[in-house]
Parts: structure tokens; sequence; C-alpha cells
């Protein structure tokens, strides 16, 4: 028989070195003997604060000489640092000397710890968040101390860290799985700033993103989600998603609705999960082209789209996906998550009948173009249309369920009730290689389209993947796969 496989909610079950002290550049200060000791909180002893006291001092005499320079002739510790900078450019060839491709238009020259080009970004950020750069270079002046311990930590403590984070008053956090590492305590010490490390959070920076793409997953094919953007945030131990409902749903979607969909769909218990209903757009930054092997999502459940479709006048453009796919008239298109971009699409035409399971949607506020996703997140352009398959030909099929699976063709017009017009191959329709959601799936050789992914075959020997040639397009409504 044939199972068409459409409209789920199932997916494809997808030597440490210390940094010493005088190692550090700019003259950083070792910290007082009561350093040695961190201060843990009594009512948590989970986690350890290294107060910035007595943590290791970065001493900037000369920045200090220009502070008061500046405070004594009441102008702006900037225009001082500028006066400084081109002095030094004026009477020390080493601060141009290193210029291998031309002139730039900031000298090399240093002020203790800090380079003239940090000054200036320095400066940005003093504007960016209205302050004096004074205060900007105290709160963001030590993060080239502190980022490259963040990548040491986590080379380090893979399966432990949770993640590190610059605050932004110039502290660190560290976070972790499980109790705090004593070697990261000594690491942490090595920092000119305060310090406070979490132990005991139940997951790693490596569980959030996994738990992210889970989430994202889960709500991007939901046909109530226009648009989506997902983060996490290893402080919060949480996964997040801010959701643009789509018109028909506005008024009706919450947060908690969405959210409670979401849930069992994080795999990890100790990561939170928290969802936002917002306005779009969401961004402007994505790829606007509908392609084959995209996700049609349906309130309950998603199919895969085939190939772009052009009339035998060249004069309109559809997009292609099986016949029991386009039954509700309505679908949320999405691209891979990498390439983003999604529309809704309206249905234009099915057929379910002896000559195979074929539909169309128009391409929404999308772009058609001629590419196909033919694994997850790779594209190639079509170039050929099958006019028929053969037995033994070699094919591959890709769908949003499973990804892709490669075999040969072995039955023609496969036919079971009123559905026919099917090619049976050696796929073998299991829960990893031809299963739901991958309903309307492309089936190609190389750049050549061949078919439309129907669903299941059931035979004596068992059950196989099986899909409807393209060229029904054109026997059933004079629509071509639009090639190259």
């Amino acid at each position: 028989m044939h199972l068409p496989i459409g409209h789920t909610k199932r997916g494809k079950t997808l030597a440490l070195l210390a940094l010493p002290i005088l190692g550090l550049p700019g003259g950083i200060m070792a910290a007082p003997a009561t350093a040695s000791t961190p201060t843990a909180n009594a009512a948590d002893p989970t986690i350890v604060t290294l107060t910035a006291q007595k943590q290791p001092k970065v001493q900037r005499p000369k920045l200090n000489r220009l502070k008061a320079t500046a405070a004594s002739k009441g102008i702006p510790l900037k225009d001082v640092i500028a006066d400084y900078v081109a002095n030094i450019a004026r009477t020390d060839p080493a601060a141009t000397a290193n210029w291998p491709d031309g002139p730039v238009s900031t000298p090399d020259v240093m002020i203790d710890d800090l380079s003239a080009v940090q000054l200036i970004d320095l400066q940005g950020m003093a504007e960016a968040k209205q302050t004096s750069l004074e205060d900007a270079i105290e709160r963001y002046g030590y993060q080239k101390y502190t980022s490259p311990m963040a990548h040491k930590l986590s080379a380090n403590f893979p399966k432990e860290l949770s993640g590190f984070a610059n605050e932004d008053d110039g502290s660190v956090w560290i976070g972790f799985k499980g109790a705090i590492p004593p070697r990261a305590i000594a690491l942490a010490k090595t920092l000119p700033v305060q310090v406070e490390l979490r132990g005991n959070l139940g997951y790693t920076e490596a569980d959030l993103p996994v738990a992210q793409k889970q989430l994202h997953k889960a709500l991007r094919g939901n046909p109530d989600v226009a648009d989506i953007a997902t983060w996490y945030d290893p402080r919060l131990g949480a996964v997040e998603a801010l959701v643009v409902p789509s018109s028909r749903a506005r008024a009706t979607l919450t947060a908690d609705k969405l959210r409670e969909a979401a849930v069992p769909a994080v795999a990890d218990p100790n990561i939170q999960v928290k969802v936002s209903i917002g306005e779009g757009p969401l961004g402007a930054d994505y790829d606007n082209y509908i392609r084959g092997g995209g996700r049609l999502g349906y309130a309950d459940g998603f199919c895969t789209s085939n190939f772009n479709l052009i009339s035998e006048s060249g004069a309109t453009k559809r997009h292609g996906t099986a016949g029991h796919c386009v039954e509700e008239g309505e679908a949320v298109y999405h691209n891979d998550v990498a390439d983003g971009g999604s529309s809704v699409v309206v249905a234009k035409w099915v057929y379910i009948g002896s000559g195979g399971d074929i539909g169309m949607y128009d391409h929404g506020a999308m772009t058609a173009t001629r590419t196909f996703y033919w694994d997850d997140g790779a594209k190639r352009y079509a170039d050929a249309r099958s006019a028929g398959p053969a037995i033994g030909d070699a094919v591959c099929k890709y769908g949003q369920a499973t990804g892709r699976d490669c075999g040969t063709v072995t039955k023609l017009n496969h036919t079971i009730g009123d559905v026919g017009g099917q090619v049976v191959t050696t796929i073998r329709a299991t829960d990893t290689t031809c299963w739901f959601g991958d309903s309307g799936g492309p089936f190609y050789r190389d750049a050549e389209a061949y078919g439309v992914l129907k669903g299941a075959a059931t035979l004596v020997e068992g059950s196989f993947c099986a899909f409807t040639p393209v060229n029904r397009f054109y026997n059933g409504a004079k629509y071509y796969v639009w090639t190259r």
C-alpha cells in the first residue's frame, strides 16, 4: 500500500596550562597573598567569588599621566590621547614601520597595555553607553585578557564548562555543569577583574546550541508562525525564541501556547525554554529565495517541498510538492535554517489519482529559483528533468525529516487503490530513511529532477520509498520543472 508521508510531528532524531601572571602583557602585577583564598557564598557553596580587590592589578602609569593632564587642562581624555599618539607617530619610526600593505589611519602606538586602536574603540563604547572614556576603559578595557581565557576554558573543560560571560560592569561570569574544577579557579585568579564562578548548573555550553536547534525546529514548522528568531543564554541556562505570528493567528496565538507546544522538543530538562511574541520583520539579512527541498509547515505537521515549476508559456512559476501536502490549502514555507527566510504559500493545484500524487503552491512573497536542497543545508541547480525513470536508475531523495538517501528504481507505475503512477526504489521506508515529513521532497540524479516523494510502497519484501515522476506536472497542468 502507499503510505503518504506528510503532516507529521516526528522528525529526525538527530594537558591544561595555567596562565602565569608574569606572562600577561601590560604589566599586570600579582595579587596579594590573600587572593589565594576565594570567597565562597555561605548560602550556596557552588558559588565562588574572586573579588576585584584580591585579583591581579594592571599597571597603567602612562594612562594615569594622560588622565592627570586632561584633568588639569579641562579637556577630554580622548583629545589628550590623540595628541600623544600623533606625537609618538612623528617621533618613533616603530609606530609606522610595520605597514606591509601601505599606511593606515591609526599608528601602532601602545599606552601601557592598551593600543591606540583599542582606545579608539573604547571611545566608541563610551559614546554608545553615554559614559566617559575613563569609565569605558574600566568596564571594557580588560577584555583583551578575559577573551583568551574564555577560549582556554572552553578548550580545556569541554564537558564541564557551562559558559563564560563578560558582564557589563567589567566583571566575569563562569559556569560549570558540575563542581567547579580547582584548575579553573586557579586560571580565574590570573584575571585582573572580579570573577564569579558557579557550579552544578546541570548543562554545558555544548548542550545549549543543541537545545536551541530543537526549539527552532519545533516552532519553525508551525503554520501559525510567520517568522522566528532563537538564541541561548549560558548564564540563565535558557534557550529563547521570539516569534512573529502569521496574520491568521495574530489574535489568538500566545507565548504560553507556543512554549507548551515546544517544550517537549527540547530534550534536556536542565535547560529552560522561553518564548515571546513579537512583530516582524525579525531581520532583513535572510535568503529570500524559495527552492526545492524546503519545509512546508501545517497545523498538524510538515511536508517537504519539491522543485520549482514554470508554466509551458513561461509566464508563471509555481512551487511543487506532493498532492496530499496541499489538502489544507495554505502552508508556511521555510528555507534551511542556515539560509533563513519563510513565507506563507497558497495552494494552486492538486492531483491525486491514477497518474500520481502531485500539487503546486505559489511562491508567496519569495523569489522562485532553480535550485533545490539535495542534503541538509546543501543546494544545487536543477539542470535537467527526467522524461521518465527506467528500472535500475540510480536516484537519491531528500526529505526534511530524514535527510538524504540513495537507491535504485525497481518498479514502475505501482498502483494501489485509486492512486497510481508510482516509481518504487530500493530505499527502505524507515524512520531514518523515508518517513513522515519527507512527503513532497525531491528525487534527483546529479542535477536532473526525477520525482516527487509520495511515501511508502509495501511489497512482499517490505516497504520502500516511492515517488511520482516529475513529468506528471506537465501531463496534469502543463508545468515543467524550472531548470537552469
